[in-house]
């Protein structure tokens, strides 16, 4: 089973967030959209905008506690085509 908290590397080589990074954008983005239309009653403009509110917030802690503890790992490769790449660098 892959680290789900290890940075990954892109084509190249720049350090892209976590595949549970992307888990939790994903859960949180569908969430929140969830609760704020259901406190705002169906009012889509509202609804979206409690949604926006809530999913920065919660993004933003999230993605800190995730970089945080996923900090000292090894780098994966985001696809197999990366690991044929001899310069994975951040220079670029």
């Amino acid at each position: 089973m892959p680290d789900m908290l290890a940075p990954l590397h892109d084509h190249k080589g720049r350090k892209t967030p976590s595949e549970a990074s992307r888990a939790w954008f994903v859960l949180v983005t569908i969430l929140s959209l969830v609760v704020g239309l259901s406190v705002s009653d169906g009012n889509i403009v509202i609804g979206s905008a409690c949604g926006l509110v809530m999913a920065t917030a919660l993004l933003n802690i999230g993605w800190f506690f995730l970089n945080t503890i996923g900090e000292g790992r090894e780098t994966v490769a985001l696809t197999k085509a990366v690991t044929r790449m001899s310069d994975m660098n951040e220079s670029e």
